[in-house]
């Protein structure tokens, strides 16, 4: 499903095309290889686009970014005006929020007709790249970029980014970013390490930011470089290959044990602060009585393999879904509010570790909550079934707009918790959870 999204950040550079066709050589040049010319060095910084904004030019006026169309028929991009119109590939100026366009702003870029496109950074010069590779922290240097991306690719259409000798699927990354309700572009930076079997030793074209299919984005700040910030959420992890979550998340049929529930996340964990209270299969779902706490709740939980943890791949969910689920509360005791209900998700997300001189040492990962999501319960009657509906992105959105880079790729449990305080003012409270899953966004058209 295509959704219209706002915008956010990648790391990529061209965007070359998928359409079953070879490329051209006039652009596509592969790993390098021995003919012709020596190879120039660049400098350990090379800002394909944005280099303007710098004051650092080096090698960075060398470099021009391209249109490719779904023919392979290549486009310059002018860095004065951005406006092209090439078969079924546009380009123009990006400013949602009308302050201005300049010469190296964002980019529009606009892939049609189903037939895929791309965009590419080119020089006429053969150039070594290895002094961006040799950065001592995080992965050895990375190529960085900031998208804004406005929809997400067709739901079985893949989105790359390529260097000389190494394409890196980032569908998920894309998916994962592109739930952002904030006109914010996001960096992303992709480790070199994450590029197996690259060659940047001699290349004309050193980036390619590729879509198979339809795709609207804008691109600005597209640089390679040996050093690399890890710390933030922008540092993608490439590691991670997780299997897609299902639609459903959370099932049991009428009559059955909890032993018999189907979803990715079919396993119940009582959450900690349960001072005595109880669950137990009712109708087709779950129902938990409250006792000495009031914050308690459950955690639906991707079942363990061999003891260890199993997690799950949320990022096509992330722009085109909204977890829904069937609530219902009831015997509040008469001299208590309805308390607030709230619901978050829990994953790990990597962490980058550096010794005292501030050198990269290697990866570890650590147990990361999203923000928890509050239930709107204000016309709510007690006893009544509540379809709960939220929105996936807000469980991966900060409030400036960013969207997690990782966290949504890497998720193994859901909690739904009510948030009544400590004591047993709530003691005996229900709360029925039934049906739990993700369903589409409605389109533009519903």
């Amino acid at each position: 499903m295509k959704k219209a999204v706002k915008t956010f950040a990648l790391s990529a550079i061209s965007v070359a095309l998928l359409s079953g066709c070879i490329l051209d050589d006039k652009y596509e040049d592969g790993s390098g290889g021995s003919g012709g010319a020596p190879a120039e060095r660049t400098n350990n910084t090379v800002n394909f686009y944005g280099w303007a904004n710098t004051g650092n030019l080096g090698n960075d006026e060398a470099f021009e970014l391209f249109t490719v169309d779904s023919t392979g028929k290549m486009t310059l991009i002018e860095r004065e005006d951005v406006n092209t119109d090439q078969g079924n590939i546009k380009t123009g100026e990006y400013d949602p929020e009308g302050e201005g366009w300049l010469p190296d702003d964002a980019v529009h870029v606009t892939i049609t007709d189903g037939a895929g496109g791309s965009i590419i950074a080119k020089s006429d010069t053969r150039w070594d790249f290895t002094p961006t590779t040799t950065g001592a922290k995080w992965g050895k240097g990375v190529v960085r970029t900031t998208i804004h991306p406005i929809t997400t690719p067709e739901a079985d259409s893949r989105v790359f980014i390529e260097v000389p000798g190494s394409k890196l699927d980032i569908t998920d990354l894309y998916n994962s970013l592109s739930g952002s309700t904030q006109n914010v572009g996001q960096r992303i930076q992709i480790a070199h390490s994450c590029f197996t079997g690259s060659n940047l030793t001699s290349t004309t074209t050193p980036f390619k930011f590729i879509s198979e299919s339809d795709l609207e984005f804008a691109i600005e700040e597209i640089t390679i470089r040996s050093n690399s910030y890890a710390s933030g959420g922008y540092a993608y992890d490439c590691s991670l290959n997780n299997e897609k979550a299902s639609d459903e998340i959370f099932s049991l049929a009428e009559g059955s044990d909890l032993e018999e529930a189907t979803g990715w996340a079919s396993e119940i964990i009582h959450f900690q602060h349960g001072n005595g209270a109880s669950f137990a299969a009712k109708n087709n779902g779950v129902e938990l009585t409250v006792g000495g706490n009031g914050n308690t709740g459950l955690e639906f939980a991707s079942p363990s393999e061999d003891e260890e943890k199993t997690f799950k791949n949320l990022s096509y969910h992330v722009a085109n879904s909204k977890l829904q689920f069937n609530l219902i509360v009831d015997n509040v005791p008469a001299e208590q509010k309805l308390p607030n209900f709230r619901v978050r998700m829990t994953g790990d997300e990597i962490d980058h570790q550096f010794d005292e001189d501030g050198d990269f040492t290697g990866d570890d990962y650590k147990t990361t909550n999203t923000p928890t999501i509050n239930i709107d319960l204000s016309d709510y009657v007690e006893g009544q079934v509540k379809v709960v509906e939220l929105p996936v992105a807000a469980f991966f959105e900060a409030p400036n707009g960013e969207m997690k880079a990782n966290l949504p790729r890497n998720i193994n449990r859901i909690l739904i918790q009510s948030n009544g305080g400590a004591g047993g003012v709530y003691a005996g409270m229900t709360m029925h959870i039934s049906d739990i899953k993700f369903v589409a966004n409605p389109t533009d058209s519903e």
